[in-house]
């Protein structure tokens, strides 16, 4: 069973369940299943923003060799390292979010007070150095 483009949930679920094999179904929907994987997603966050790797790394407060091992693939960052890129290059929600869903990470939740001072800092504009200590005001763990 082939699927659309725009893949919901239920029709993943529906074409899990009435496929013959695994195989077939990926073969199938190849395709429509994943993500971009976190190079991908950096480069074209990079490209639409017009922001170079070198500036998102120093903005990120990052190590320059791990945020260029991150940018080329041969580190997997954790959820705060992709926090503090999105910080970096000054995404908003919708852009952190899908960064953090191409790295397989969970998307920010506000319902978390972890989380929600995240959204907030986006919202905002805030910097790295900013937001630790708002999280640290807020006694939550800093990036």
């Amino acid at each position: 069973m082939v699927i659309d483009k725009k893949l919901d949930t239920d029709l993943l679920v529906s074409a899990l369940e009435n496929t013959e094999t695994y195989e077939d179904f990926l073969i199938e929907n190849k395709d429509f299943m994943g993500v971009d994987n976190i190079t991908v997603a950096l480069r074209k966050l990079s490209a639409r923003l017009d922001i170079a790797p070198l500036d998102v790394i120093n903005n990120a407060e990052l190590d320059r060799a791990y945020g260029y091992q991150i940018f080329n693939g041969t580190r997997k960052p954790s959820r705060d390292k992709l926090i503090q890129i999105a910080i970096g290059m000054h995404l908003s929600l919708d852009d952190c979010n899908y960064l953090l869903k191409c790295g397989q990470k969970l998307p920010l939740y506000a319902k978390s007070q972890r989380d929600a001072i995240i959204i907030y800092a986006l919202a905002h504009n805030l910097n790295v150095i900013e937001l630790n200590e708002l999280l640290d005001d807020n006694e939550q763990q800093p990036l």
